[in-house]
């Protein structure tokens, strides 16, 4: 007997990138395949955001120092 497994809850990663869109439209698939729940979870990067406050201050120094 053949059992074919069915997935009722499908969970994606996103982040903006190619790979993330191809991820999101084979889970679209399955999703609709199965008759399942789709899932999103959108991924950030926060180690950028450090980098990015440093360079605010380092702007800001630099312009109180003309």
């Amino acid at each position: 007997m053949l059992m074919l497994q069915q997935y009722k809850k499908i969970m994606v990663a996103v982040d903006g990138s190619d790979e993330a869109e191809l991820a999101f439209k084979k889970a679209v698939n399955v999703a609709i395949r199965n008759n399942g729940e789709l899932l999103l979870a959108h991924v950030i990067d926060t180690r950028s955001f450090q980098t990015v406050s440093s360079f605010d201050g380092m702007l800001a120094e630099q312009a109180t120092e003309m």
